[in-house]
This record gives structure tokens, sequence and C-alpha cells, in this order.
């Protein structure tokens, strides 16, 4: 198994050799991977703002902890 280091420079070394189609490819790679570090993507954000919108227009709609914490004790046999 390489370490961290090793993996690196393997990568390095493609990159030194790539090509414009390859080189485009690591980097939505990388700024993928970027987002979901950073928070989520866009479409994500959206959801969670629809979510939140939601919820604080039917705010009955929701359970407590309390709630929430009985229903999961009870499916799993905690």
């Amino acid at each position: 198994m390489s370490t961290s280091i090793e993996l690196k420079n393997q990568v390095i070394e493609k990159i030194k050799s790539a090509d414009d189609k390859l080189l485009r490819m690591i980097k939505a790679l990388v700024e993928s991977y970027q987002e979901e570090e950073m928070g989520g993507s866009e479409m994500h954000k959206e959801i969670l703002e629809e979510r939140l919108k939601f919820h604080q227009e039917n705010p009955q709609d929701g359970k407590s902890w309390e709630e929430i914490k009985v229903s999961i004790m009870q499916e799993y046999g905690l």
C-alpha cells in the first residue's frame, strides 16, 4: 500500500505528462471533492434551504428529540 507521500508523487508525475482532457478531469474531481469537504454542493444547500423553509412554515409537522429517540430505540431494540 502506498503512503500519502508516494501517492502524491505518483499523481504529480501523471499530471506532468497529462493532456488537457486529463487535466480538466482532475480539476473537476478536485473541485467536487472540495465542495463535499466544504459543506456540500449547491444542490444539497438548496435541499436544506427547502427543508428549513418547510419547517419554519410548518413547525407542528416535526418531532421532538424525545419522540425520535424513542422511535429509534424501539426500531433497533435498544
